[in-house]
């Protein structure tokens, strides 16, 4: 195949999340939300708190070039054989996402083809062949629900990242560069300083982008980077993020994750201070974000779940922590422990965050982003006996502490750095446990049998 192609194919996949955003539910929602809500809402049989089996699944709509060929049928087996009762980051939005392969806006196939070097016409046919649209997701989760009705899909956008040109999923409307950068953040909204100098919007977005790797080479330049760190408290942002939200709800989705969220521990990192005006803005765009996913949710009569990071240990102490009303949190065990095999740091955490959450579900996962990251020394630095021995541990340890282990059946980018030399099936950079590089799938299906017979 094309290598442009395929490393389109990888771009759109690490980016493979909710609004007509308002800022509040419509008058006709609201008077839905009194007076006919389900009776799913009031006793969900979808109950978070009583999921046994998590996998991680992303995307549940993948084919090539973004993963191994599936049907529908081969996922309900797969799904089926380990017993799932919750699929988490079934499908994960980073680029923008489209109703359906004939439904791209011209812009945006724009500015895949000058980013890409891919011929505009060819990118309809890579997302029909990728299954990266809304139409394919509602399409398989409708199917899957059939076989498995109280199975829960978890989407999951993120709060870090909106793209120079993006698109709200739920009005359509296109987002040009000039909108984006007025909704990325701005430290000097705050008058942020560094150093003793005003931290602009301009360092920050730089220095954020290169963490990235999103500048490639020469000086930042934001007319020419492919996405942008966003304001929460931008209400035009609040609209866009939200929309990712709703758009996989109304595809099926019974929970969305975010990514990135809250956003007070990198102002923190600016001020050092917990009380910092910055920090409680963002907490309260934090609960806003909640609070609307609820709300939409109800709505359309039905529970839907919200959650996220677990905020690190070193960013806790003295900030606002995250919103009451989340449903569940996760956390990842670190390179080190992936390496050493046993949980050591984690044990703190898992306390700290109990402590605080009390006892709301607490998911973990073994987390990817950079080519240096728990998913790439988990891949390519164990060989495969030795990842099955890891995940038995990691699932035992956790269990023991109350947390829910997901196993990783299918997803988790595996990096592009020197240390990646082993792709699933020989050509996707994303882990799948099928794989014969990996192999864990057996593994996997004994944890999850006996996970599922106590």
């Amino acid at each position: 195949m094309n290598r442009k192609i395929l490393i389109f194919a990888a771009v759109l996949f690490i980016a493979i999340v909710a609004v007509l955003i308002i800022q509040h539910v419509p008058p006709q929602m609201s008077e839905k939300i009194n007076n006919t809500l389900s009776s799913d809402w009031a006793d969900p049989k979808n109950d978070l708190s009583k999921v046994k089996v998590a996998v991680l699944y992303e995307n549940i709509i993948d084919e090539p070039p973004l993963g191994p060929q599936r049907s529908t049928g081969d996922v309900i087996r797969i799904l089926n054989e380990t017993h799932a009762d919750m699929v988490f980051r079934s499908f994960w939005r980073w680029l923008p996402a489209f109703d359906s392969p004939e439904n791209i806006p011209p812009e945006i196939v724009k500015e895949y083809a000058e980013r890409t070097g891919i011929k505009p016409e060819q990118i309809p046919l890579l997302v029909e062949k990728s299954g990266y649209n809304y139409q394919e997701l509602e399409k398989r989760i409708s199917a899957i629900k059939r076989e498995m009705p109280n199975v829960i899909f978890v989407g999951a956008i993120p709060a870090q990242r909106i793209n120079r040109i993006d698109k709200n999923d739920i009005t359509g409307k296109v987002y040009t560069t000039n909108e984006t950068w007025a909704m990325a953040l701005d430290p000097q909204k705050w008058s942020i300083q560094k150093n003793g100098k005003p931290f602009t919007k301009e360092k920050f977005q730089a220095q954020f982008a290169n963490w990235h790797g999103w500048v490639k080479s020469g000086k930042y330049d934001p007319d020419k980077v492919e996405a942008y760190f966003p304001d929460i408290t931008n209400p035009d942002y609040q609209e866009l993020l939200l929309s990712w939200a709703y758009k996989q709800i109304d595809s099926g989705a019974d929970a969305i994750w975010i990514d990135g969220l809250p956003q007070t521990p990198f102002f923190y990192q600016f001020t050092g201070d917990p009380t910092h005006p910055a920090i409680k803005d963002s907490f309260k765009a934090s609960e806003k974000i909640v609070d609307e996913i609820h709300k939409y949710g109800q709505a359309k009569g039905k529970r839907i779940y919200v959650g996220a990071w677990a905020i690190p240990l070193k960013y806790t102490e003295g900030l606002p922590q995250m919103p009451s009303n989340i449903d569940f949190v996760t956390m990842t065990p670190t390179e080190n422990e992936i390496l050493d095999r046993k949980l050591n740091e984690s044990y703190e955490k898992i306390t700290h965050t109990r402590s605080l959450y009390g006892n709301k579900p607490i998911f973990a996962f073994i987390d990817w982003s950079t080519d240096q990251s728990p998913a790439v020394v988990f891949s390519q630095m164990l060989n495969k006996d030795m990842q099955s021995e890891t995940l038995a541990i990691l699932d035992e340890s956790f269990a023991k502490n109350g947390v829910n282990f997901i196993y990783p059946l299918h997803g988790g980018y595996m990096g592009r750095g020197a240390i990646t030399t082993k792709l699933a099936f020989g050509k996707y950079r994303n882990y799948d446990s099928l794989a014969p590089e990996f192999q864990t799938y057996k593994t996997i299906k004994e944890l999850a049998n006996n996970k599922a017979a106590k």
